[in-house]
This record gives C-alpha cells, structure tokens and sequence, in this order.
C-alpha cells in the first residue's frame, strides 16, 4: 500500500510541475541581463563565444570575452580561446524566461559572482 501511495505521489508531482510549465528547455544562446542589473549584459553567442558587457556613458564596453560549450545539464567555460579548456563549469536551467546557472566550479571569482548572483533574463 506504501508503495502505491509513493507512486501516486510522484506522478502527481510530475503532473504538476508540467503542468505548471516548470519543464527544462533546451539551452538558448542569447543576450542576458542578471534580474536587476539591466546595465549589464551576458551574450551567449551561437558562435560559441561569451561576452560580458555594461553600459558605460551610454555605450557598451565589453568586460570580457570567453568560450562555451553546452554538454547535458552543464555548460563549460573556458577563459582560452577554445572550449577544450574546463575552466568554469556550470549546471543550468533555462524555463524559456530566465536561465539559473549554479557553480561547480570556476576559478574566475568575478564571472561566477556575475552568472549566478541573479537569474538571467532572456533579452
């Protein structure tokens, strides 16, 4: 009975989290600002590329400029300018809106502060 009660339970979870659109997508390359921040930017650019930007006296200086790849539920960043490189890497979650990066690691103190203090907003 246990057992039926534990299976129901998790369908039901699962309905509900479909239900209430909470199903992951596929990553999204983009331009993304940190909730909050609107002055800054990252662009995750279909080339590979990261760019890291603010507006400064009405334009945008870019901070710094990194690689990417996307593999599973991890993004690996790279401060070379290849992505064979594991410099930072990243599990993530894109709902369409927003994507959450979580840190596993990344020995950039000032680019993990920048792509997990907030959600990032798809621009």
């Amino acid at each position: 009975m246990r057992a039926n009660w534990i299976k129901t339970s998790l369908a039901g979870l699962a309905l509900l989290a479909v239900t209430v659109g909470c199903t992951p997508r596929a990553f999204q390359p983009g331009i993304y600002h940190p909730d909050g921040h609107s002055d800054q930017t990252v662009n995750f650019a279909s080339d590979g590329r990261v760019v890291f930007s603010h507006a400064s006296g009405g334009s945008e200086v870019d901070d710094r400029d990194d690689y990417y790849c996307v593999s599973g539920n991890k993004v690996i960043l790279s401060d070379g300018n290849y992505c064979g490189r594991d410099d930072g890497i990243y599990t993530w979650f894109f709902d369409g809106k927003a994507l959450k990066l979580t840190a596993l690691r990344d020995h950039e103190p000032d680019r993990k502060d920048r792509l997990t203090a907030a959600a990032l907003l798809l621009q």
